[in-house]
């Protein structure tokens, strides 16, 4: 039970939603993160690292750079299941839409030299 709970208060934040939104189909460096949630990278850090602590993000580090993705979604596993579930409630969202916009934008207009 503690599991399930720690991992439900972990998606109780608007920004961590939003990091789940933008890892959903792509790996991201906390650089792009910081660029799509407009906020400072400590405060990125501390919301990646309480989805990584619940089991929703992975992380793996090249060279300076470190690289976040959403668990694989399949599997019985608490953190899958409720994964499952939160981006197949958020993924026909309007007022979300918006969101992935900015994203793909952002990510055409990176700078490729950039965490790399």
């Amino acid at each position: 039970m503690k599991k399930t709970l720690h991992a439900i208060k972990a998606l109780a934040a608007g920004h961590r939603l939003l990091a789940l939104i933008a890892l959903e189909k792509q790996e991201l460096c906390l650089c792009d993160l910081q660029d799509f949630l407009g906020i400072a990278a400590s405060s990125v850090s501390r919301h990646i690292s309480i989805l990584q602590k619940a089991g929703f993000v992975i992380s793996r580090k090249e060279g300076k750079w470190t690289y976040f993705r959403l668990v694989p979604t399949f599997g019985e596993s608490i953190p899958s299941t409720l994964l499952r579930a939160v981006l197949a409630s958020m993924e026909h969202c309007d007022s979300l839409e918006k969101y992935r916009e900015d994203l793909r934008e952002q990510l055409e207009k990176k700078d490729k030299d950039r965490c790399r």
